[in-house]
């Protein structure tokens, strides 16, 4: 198993174990016949494109055409979030996401990715303050992605992830609590909840685990 420290880049991270992550875990992991592509791009590292090939999810490197939705993450954001679902230092043989994966595999459907396709345009900015005072980010775009001026932005910090992980929020509980706050157009976030809610529900369980490993 792929090794991680802290010394790795993000596009080390990316070249040797964020693939291998992929096909070890998800082995035995049946999705759907999918149509379209996810195009992701890691800020300093370079672009990969994501698919489900033959069932399984499969991410290369190189730029896809006309993806269904343009994922932009920071270097440290990356670094975060394989770091603590990998304890910090350690190797894929820690990380769980076999279970996630399932569920993810039950709910996406293509009738899902037709509707966003269809119903969300512009970009979602997710943005988490860390505790020193650091911005880490993702982006979502949706036919384009503006990574100066996102249609909205979805803000928290890692203490209200903590809160909101112990407390077993939803997403509309948390941000009827104060734990999320929208700036900008809300409709591109409200259209994506409701379109991909199956998806959203098993994404937020797998947060409060690795969130409360803090």
């Amino acid at each position: 198993m792929a090794g991680i420290n802290a010394e790795m880049t993000p596009k080390e991270l990316m070249d040797s174990f964020v693939p291998e992550l992929i096909s070890s875990k998800l082995a035995g992991v049946e999705f759907a016949p999918l149509q379209g592509t996810i195009q992701v791009d890691v800020l300093g590292a370079g672009q990969w494109v994501a698919t489900i090939e033959g069932g399984r999810p499969s991410l290369k490197p190189g730029k896809a055409e006309a993806p269904w939705v343009t994922v932009v993450v920071s270097d440290a954001a990356l670094r975060m979030g394989i770091g603590r679902a990998a304890g910090e230092i350690g190797d894929s043989a820690s990380v769980k996401v076999s279970g996630l994966a399932r569920q993810m595999a039950d709910n996406l459907t293509q009738q899902i990715i037709d509707t966003i396709r269809a119903q969300v345009k512009g970009t979602i900015k997710f943005a988490v303050a860390t505790a020193d005072g650091a911005e880490e980010f993702v982006l979502l775009g949706f036919d384009s992605v503006n990574r100066d001026a996102p249609t909205c932005t979805v803000i928290t910090s890692e203490r209200e992830l903590i809160e909101m992980a112990e407390a077993g929020l939803s997403p509309q509980e948390a941000f009827m609590g104060g734990k999320i706050r929208l700036e900008g157009d809300m409709a591109p976030v409200m259209t994506l909840a409701m379109s991909a809610m199956p998806l959203i529900q098993p994404g937020m369980a797998f947060l409060s685990k690795y969130v409360k490993r803090r």
